[in-house]
């Protein structure tokens, strides 16, 4: 009768071990999962209020059309949601300096940074990508002159 106990009890031990160890294998801890992240992981549970961001994540060296030519552009970060971009975007435009809002991935330039008559409104596809629109109001037209910038990372 004593070994019959001991083997139910043996038996029931495993069981209780192989169930806390399953869950434990199946449990993720609580984490970032976004790759514009500077914290995030593939093995966490997803949970956005928890990413951390910089936009050191995004500096390096870009490529993009202006025209019909293909140029070069170098993103710096200023802060933890600011950017700088350099390269040459418009007759008189050497320079584009965003804001980011993580949560939403739109980058906007600061209307004291533009000239009058001016926006410059743009999204980040993700660590590789962006893109951003800057819009021209021409005094005496009906129409805006409108310039499209898609910048890809290539260093």
């Amino acid at each position: 009768m004593k070994i019959r106990t001991m083997k139910n009890v043996s038996y029931i031990f495993a069981g209780l071990s192989l169930v806390i160890a399953a869950t434990f294998v199946s449990c993720k801890q609580e984490g970032c999962t976004d790759p514009l992240a500077i914290n995030s992981f593939n093995d966490v549970k997803d949970n956005q209020d928890m990413c951390s961001y910089s936009t050191t994540r995004m500096a390096g060296t870009y490529e993009y059309a202006y025209d019909t030519l293909l140029e070069q552009a170098n993103v710096f970060s200023y802060s933890i949601s600011e950017m700088k971009v350099e390269g040459q975007f418009d007759d008189d435009v050497d320079f584009l300096l965003f804001h980011v809002d993580w949560k939403t991935k739109k980058i906007v330039m600061p209307d004291t940074l533009l000239k009058t008559g001016r926006t410059c409104t743009g999204t980040i596809a993700d660590k590789d990508n962006f893109s951003c629109t800057l819009t021209v109001d021409e005094p005496g037209t009906i129409d805006d002159t409108t310039y499209k910038y898609s910048f890809t990372r290539i260093l």
